[in-house]
C-alpha cells in the first residue's frame, strides 16, 4: 500500500511539473489557437486551463488515475496478468520519462524550432512504442499487437465515459436543466 501511496506522489509531482512546462508556451498558443480570422474568441474555457496550472494538474491527474485503472481492467479483460499496482509503476515511469523528454524538445524549439518539430514526431513514435512495450510487459502477453489493443480500447473507452461524463455534468455548469418546458 506505501508503495502506491509513493506512485501516486509520483504521478502528481510528474504532472504538476508537465502542466507547469505546459503553462509556459501553451497560453499563447492556445490563445492564437483560438482566435478566427477576425479576432473573435471561438473557445470559451480555454483561459481555464492556461490560467491554472493547479486545475490543469487536477484534470491530468484524474485522467491519468482514470486511465491507469482502465488499462490494468481491459488488460485484465484480454487474458494480463497485471496488477494494478504494476500498472501504475509503468505509468509513473513513463510520465517521468515523458516530463523529462518534453522538458528537452522545449529546450531545443528554443533553439531550433524545425528540428524540435521533428522531434516531437520521434517523441510520439517513441511514446507509442514505450507504451505498448510497458504494458505487454506488465501484463505479460508475450504480444505487442495485444498490448497495443489494450491501449486503443482503454483509451475509446476512456473517450467514451469523458463524453459521457461531459454531456452530464455540462448542462449543470450551463444552467440546462433538460426537459422542453421553454420552446
Amino acid at each position: 500500500m506505501v508503495d502506491a501511496v509513493i506512485a501516486y506522489c509520483c504521478v502528481v509531482v510528474a504532472l504538476y511539473g508537465g502542466a507547469l512546462l505546459g503553462g509556459t508556451f501553451a497560453p499563447a498558443l492556445l490563445e492564437e489557437l483560438s482566435r478566427t480570422p477576425n479576432g473573435q474568441q471561438t473557445l470559451l474555457l480555454y483561459s481555464l486551463f492556461t490560467d491554472s496550472p493547479f486545475f490543469t494538474t487536477v484534470m491530468l491527474f484524474g485522467f491519468t488515475v482514470l486511465m491507469v485503472h482502465v488499462l490494468c481492467w481491459v488488460g485484465r479483460a484480454l487474458g494480463g496478468q497485471g496488477s494494478l499496482l504494476d500498472i501504475l509503476s509503468v505509468f509513473t515511469l513513463l510520465q517521468v520519462m515523458t516530463l523529462l523528454l518534453s522538458f528537452g524538445l522545449f529546450l531545443i524549439s528554443l533553439i531550433v524550432p524545425a528540428l524540435a518539430a521533428l522531434g516531437s514526431l520521434v517523441f510520439l513514435a517513441w511514446t507509442l512504442w514505450a507504451v505498448t512495450s510497458f504494458l505487454d510487459a506488465a501484463h505479460g502477453f508475450n504480444n505487442p499487437l495485444k498490448a497495443f489493443g489494450v491501449l486503443v480500447v482503454s483509451f475509446i473507452a476512456v473517450l467514451f465515459g469523458a463524453s459521457i461524463a461531459m454531456g452530464v455534468l455540462g448542462g449543470l455548469f450551463l444552467g440546462i436543466t433538460g426537459g422542453a418546458g421553454n420552446v
